[in-house]
């Protein structure tokens, strides 16, 4: 996150509630709507087969859970793939482009042409 900041980061949080919720946070924070492609997710193998086992798409699995111990940061646009590059180098972590933020207010999830309605963890549920 550090290093982030120190290279444009405009918002950042983690993602203790899932993507699908604390995107929410972020864009009423920002005062933008993101548009986020579920399919540019990176998911790992166990997620996929469990959202197999249960018959849901994996990408719309993986952004309800919770506890992803990663960061959901807005980047300027000028940061490219040689900064990502430079970040991975530095830090021994990967960057994965997921979406973008425009004006206007909330969070619009995309799984291939398809908006979906999704919702993070809810702790007054």
């Amino acid at each position: 996150g550090a290093w982030l900041a120190a290279h444009g980061a405009r918002a950042m949080l983690d993602l203790s509630d899932g993507l699908a919720g604390d995107a929410q946070h972020l864009a009423a924070a920002s005062g933008v709507q993101l548009t986020l492609e579920l399919a540019d997710l990176p998911v790992a193998r166990a997620v996929v087969a469990e959202a197999e086992r249960l018959r849901l798409a994996p990408a719309a699995f993986a952004a309800q859970g919770g506890e992803d111990y990663e960061l959901l940061a807005a980047l300027p646009s000028g940061f490219g793939k040689a900064d990502a590059e430079t970040f991975r180098r530095e830090t021994g972590l990967g960057l994965t482009r997921i979406g973008t933020a425009a004006a206007g207010a909330g969070v619009r999830l995309l799984l291939g042409q398809d908006e979906v309605a999704l919702a993070g963890f809810d702790h007054f549920r």
